[in-house]
């Protein structure tokens, strides 16, 4: 009478056995503890541990959760841009101030942070991205999927606020320590030289490449994250301004850009590769621009999560009908043009399934669902729709009164299920 294997099944569907995938896993105060990896990004998995014992599989209760989307699409005018998460951690920031000049290297000081979760740009921002916003291309050599070039600091700040206004978003450029936590690769860096290789050549467009303009983005590897050119291609702009004496400057209320000075990161086509290593940098006035300058956009992690809606709650349950109650929070960016429920007898209903918008547009709403079969299993989850997509909250699921008929002397009696 020993206990045999034990561990956790796992699969993408409801009621995972050892036929699916396993994890053993290790006994910690009568608790079964694993490690699952390997995942996929914004899928449902459904979950449960297992014993073996005395040749009989026990299943435990099954739980659901649903991995992180790893990238967000935004689409802006008829053109898309993907945004990479990445998972925040201990990092040493950035040195600044540093000496006003021309090329320097070494980047790291010796302060270590927590850096939250955040967005960075897969790419650089391109050619079609910036037009679509701003309306021109200011780029020396035009390409539409090459990198935006010859665009000042300050340029750059006129084109993520009109790229805020149009998504509702709250883009910025990354700080130092953002950037180069995220060409590192973040919790998955392999220690690389340049940003995903020793190699200067699998990642990075330098003057050794041979090319004499920006090229078209992802055209060579990503980094450890899924991050394209951030050791060579064209230099990219941080958020921190400073002046000339290398003192942090509150840029918003400063109104003389000639006094102004930024950090420049990555490289570009034109620098040499011992230029391409992770840790390069220049310093460039903020008014500064060139055919090798760009930029690169950042977002905070939560940020994406302007709408939240809550999981449902259901109650007044009958054969046909069901009252739920969600609730709906609008934190900012594009406003909510509509809000309700949506219905399946199939999990992860969408809004293409059956739906009941809430006219009362209320935060806190009860929505009556009055269409229902008896003895029927339902998922039922909240919605809410805008300018940018639909943000859903968790499902929930319950099953309608049934009714029983009983004859008895050829008299026919209904029983209902009462719960």
């Amino acid at each position: 009478n020993t206990i045999g294997s034990y561990g956790i099944c796992y699969k993408t569907s409801s009621e995972p056995t050892t036929s699916d995938q396993v994890i053993e896993g290790v006994i910690e105060n009568d608790t079964i503890m694993c490690n699952l990896t390997g995942l996929s990004a914004n899928t449902m998995y459904y979950a449960r541990t297992f014993v073996t014992y005395n040749d009989q599989i026990i299943y435990g209760n099954e739980v659901s959760f649903k991995t992180l989307n790893n990238v967000e699409t935004f689409n802006i005018n008829g053109v898309s841009f993907n945004m990479v998460r990445v998972q925040g951690g201990m990092t040493k920031v950035v040195a600044s101030p540093r000496p006003q000049g021309g090329q320097l290297l070494g980047a790291q000081g010796n302060s270590i942070i927590s850096l939250p979760d955040f967005y960075i740009g897969e790419t650089e921002v391109t050619q079609r991205l910036w037009e679509a916003v701003m309306g021109y291309n200011p780029s020396a050599s035009k390409g539409g999927n090459a990198p935006v070039e010859n665009v000042s600091w300050h340029d750059c700040q006129k084109f993520i606020t009109k790229l805020n206004e149009l998504s509702g978003m709250k883009f910025k450029l990354p700080t130092e320590t953002e950037w180069e936590y995220a060409a590192r690769g973040g919790i998955y860096s392999k220690g690389y030289k340049f940003s995903g290789s020793n190699i200067a050549r699998e990642v990075a467009w330098l003057y050794d490449s041979h090319v004499s303009a920006p090229q078209t983005t992802k055209r060579l590897s990503p980094n450890e994250l899924g991050i394209y050119d951030m050791s060579g291609n064209v230099r990219e702009w941080c958020e921190e301004v400073f002046d000339h004496s290398g003192n942090p400057i509150d840029y918003v209320n400063n109104l003389d850009t000639n006094q102004l000075v930024s950090i420049c990161r990555s490289s570009s086509f034109k620098l040499k590769e011992e230029y391409g290593n992770i840790s390069s940098y220049m310093i460039r006035p903020t008014t500064f621009s060139s055919n090798d300058l760009g930029l690169r956009l950042m977002l905070v992690a939560g940020n994406t999560e302007l709408i939240v809606v809550s999981a449902p709650a259901v109650k007044n349950i009958s054969q046909t009908s069901a009252d739920v109650d969600i609730t709906v929070k609008f934190n900012g960016g594009a406003p909510i043009s509509e809000s309700g429920v949506c219905y399946s007898t199939k999990e992860n209903p969408t809004t293409s399934d059956k739906r009941i918008e809430n006219s009362l547009q209320g935060e806190n709403t009860t929505i009556t669902i009055s269409d229902l079969q008896p003895g029927q299993t339902y998922y039922v989850r909240g919605y809410a729709l805008n300018s940018i997509g639909v943000t859903y909250g968790k499902q929930i699921s319950f099953t309608t009164a049934d009714i029983k008929t009983i004859t008895v002397n050829g008299i026919s009696l209904d029983m209902m299920q009462v719960k």
